[in-house]
């Protein structure tokens, strides 16, 4: 039986975003800062179809997924923050910023965030 976690699957209140990492498993560094309105696995789901599709601006954020679907991996995604929605571009830009001054280097095609409204 397969098990999935909560952290995958549970609904946010309303007018609520996630912000989310997307983590290698082989090295366990931050890849990617992104916020989402959906549930964390249809998120993930989402970032993986777009890889094997090759579709999307962000083509390094594709070929790191899909070098880790190569490996037999998928990458960690993790909660990081739940923020009011009108809110967002300021708290995925603080994370993408503040990730990257810790040394993170991240596939984020952006400096700022893209609010995650739509995905």
């Amino acid at each position: 039986m397969h098990f999935v976690s909560e952290k995958y699957t549970k609904e946010l209140e309303k007018g609520k975003i996630r912000i989310y990492i997307l983590i290698d498993p082989l090295t366990n560094q931050i890849k990617y800062v992104g916020a989402t309105k959906r549930k964390m696995g249809q998120r993930l789901n989402g970032h993986i179809y777009t890889a094997l599709k090759s579709s999307g601006p962000n083509i390094n954020k594709n070929n790191w997924i899909n070098s880790l679907k190569l490996k037999g991996c998928i990458p960690i995604m993790d909660e990081i923050d739940i923020v009011n929605k009108d809110e967002i571009i300021f708290w995925e830009t603080f994370y993408i910023n503040l990730f990257r001054f810790y040394g993170f280097d991240l596939f984020n095609i952006n400096l700022i965030g893209g609010g995650g409204l739509t995905s």
